[in-house]
């Protein structure tokens, strides 16, 4: 069940960093690259993490400084899916305040209420 919620929500994560790199081996965690660039006032992983904590009370895990994955953001799904599906909107929310408005880069799209996933960043 929690599989396929993440596979159904992976595109938020997605469009937050850019680049979605799930694991192989069996985890309660998804890992993925954070393009520092697109956003305006935040540095790199621990920078971003302090501030979705500050802001939004999420916390994940900052790869860069926990494991020597420079910009790079662990996020734990060992917990109930309410919560996780939570959590993720407040990233998204916390990532629409800090993303650069001049990039044109990132439109974070609104999530299908149907399928309650995003459309492809492609369209």
């Amino acid at each position: 069940m929690v599989l396929m919620f993440l596979f159904h929500h992976s595109q938020i994560v997605e469009s937050i960093t850019g680049f979605l790199n799930i694991s192989t081996d069996p985890a309660t965690f998804i890992q993925v690259k954070l393009n520092v660039s697109l956003l305006e006032d935040i540095s790199d992983d621990l920078d971003f993490c302090m501030k979705l904590a500050k802001e939004e009370s999420v916390i994940i895990v900052p790869a860069g400084m926990a494991f020597g994955m420079k910009n790079w953001l662990r996020i734990t799904f060992a917990c109930e899916i309410s919560a996780l599906e939570d959590g993720l909107r407040r990233i998204k929310a916390f990532h629409q305040r800090h993303v650069r408005k001049q990039s044109g880069l990132y439109v974070i799209r609104s999530l299908d209420p149907d399928t309650k996933m995003l459309p492809s960043l492609l369209e």
